[in-house]
């Protein structure tokens, strides 16, 4: 019976363990990059095979700027998507660039050639206090002369002084190598400013029945990115029409560098809503004020704080009249999606007043205070939310409907482009693939160029 018990209890254990979430480390490259006035979506692709049962994919090495509601994974293939969740990774940082590797080995070079230096002057101390230790000549059985005596004297003249040169000049030596030290530390803080970044990781959780091979395409928006126009207008000559070549300004510092990836800059702006504004009656009168209409809020974020300015975390936030809610992280910080029409925020917590908060910026700053009088009684109300959004969805105003697409003529002063125009914005695709450091410095794309017919007049 022992046996038979033990047996099962073994079996058990070996399905339990089988059953268990294997992890797999995934790296990709990116593909595509859409650019806009103040962020930019990233899209990653990727095939791999995965075994049968649970899965949780870690896609390593991303930006730590990623915003986080804005996560989409495509998922082809024959399993279940069970989760998609982002996290910080502060143990594993990001990949220094090449610039930067081959600085820190120049770097620690210079210190061991300091460190060579001061062990040379090391021993000429050492050597300078042996000859001033045995200055004494001659001894108790020996006569001294004046030939020895001169010997002496010009043998420990020389070599004292030989041994303070070398000294001097091996000195010298480390006072250049430690100025040549601080420039290339000066050099390193421009490239990395002496701040370590953590890297982003995207969770994917999937379950399959069978070893199944599929292919992910992973999309995100990304802050520290942006681009703004500018144009240039050139003459050859009076008998040429005016060129005007319409340029883009592009810059990135999202700590990952896009290397050739297929670029789109888009005038549109994720981030606003797409639904139309309320349109209120306008009553013509004499000192009549025109309505006025601000822009939707459409996501808004925050901490929260108590009276001393610590943060709270748990804290309920819900928007008032619908059951959409979050809870604030560790550090206070929230970020809740607002719906259309609605106005107010509610936030409340345990052993704190509750308040309500008109929605009137994306980002507010709210500071609770403690409840002293209700503490012997406290009702707990949960507001159910999902912990994680396997497409969570952005906002792209003019996407419904069917894009024009014109084919810009172009001359060599600019990149292969198409340009599109949809109902609320327009977007440049580069035909060819294109290269964007992560340096914040611009980075500019000759997009389209016109020849414009001009006649010329001269004043004097």
């Amino acid at each position: 019976m022992k046996k038979l018990l033990l047996v099962i209890g073994l079996a058990q254990a070996l399905s339990l363990f089988a059953q268990e979430t294997k992890e797999q480390k995934i790296t990709t490259e990116v593909k595509k990059v859409s650019v806009y006035f103040e962020n930019a979506q990233v899209t990653r692709e990727k095939k791999l095979t995965v075994k049968p049962g649970k899965t949780t994919l870690r896609f390593v090495d991303l930006s730590p700027y990623i915003q986080a509601k804005s996560v989409q994974a495509k998922v082809k293939g024959n399993v279940t998507v069970l989760m998609v969740n982002h996290q910080l990774n502060y143990l594993d940082k990001l990949e220094k660039s090449a610039e930067l590797v081959k600085l820190e080995a120049s770097y620690h070079s210079l210190e061991d050639e300091i460190n060579v230096e001061q062990a040379h002057i090391s021993v000429i101390d050492e050597e300078i206090i042996f000859l001033q230790e045995n200055r004494q000549i001659g001894g108790k059985n020996q006569e001294l002369n004046v030939a020895n005596l001169k010997e002496a004297s010009q043998f420990y003249s020389s070599r004292l002084t030989a041994l303070k040169m070398g000294r001097i000049e091996r000195q010298k030596r480390i006072s250049d190598l430690e100025m040549k030290l601080q420039n290339m530390r000066n050099q390193m803080n421009s490239l990395y400013s002496k701040k370590e970044f953590p890297s982003g990781e995207v969770l994917i959780s999937v379950d399959s029945k069978s070893e199944e091979t599929i292919s992910i395409e992973l999309s995100y928006l990304v802050d520290n990115a942006g681009w703004y126009p500018s144009y240039d207008v050139r003459a050859k000559s009076i008998a040429d029409p005016l060129q005007i070549v319409y340029k883009a300004n592009v810059h990135q510092d999202t700590k990952v560098d896009w290397e050739n990836v297929e670029l789109i800059l888009s005038s549109n702006n994720p981030g606003l809503s797409g639904s139309a504004p309320e349109l209120r009656t306008y009553y013509l009168n004499y000192g009549s004020v025109p309505p006025s209409y601000k822009a939707s809020i459409s996501e808004v974020s925050g901490k929260v704080l108590d009276n001393q300015g610590h943060p709270i975390p748990g804290a309920n936030v819900v928007v008032k009249g619908t059951t959409i809610g979050t809870i604030t992280d560790m550090n206070g910080y929230f970020s809740i999606a607002i719906p259309s029409g609605a106005t107010i925020l509610m936030f409340s917590f345990i052993g704190y007043v509750s308040q309500e908060i008109p929605i009137q910026q994306a980002e507010i700053r709210v500071i609770m205070e403690e409840d002293i009088t209700s503490l012997d009684e406290v009702v707990v109300t949960g507001y159910a939310s999902e912990d994680y959004e396997s497409s969570p969805s952005v906002a792209r105003p003019g996407r419904a409907s069917s894009p024009q697409i014109k084919k810009m003529e172009t001359s060599s002063l600019a990149l292969p482009t198409v340009q599109l125009e949809n109902q609320t914005n327009v977007e440049f695709i580069i035909d060819m693939p294109y290269t964007v450091r992560s340096d914040s410095r611009n980075y500019v794309v000759n997009m389209t160029a016109y020849d414009v017919p001009a006649s010329y007049e001269y004043y004097c």
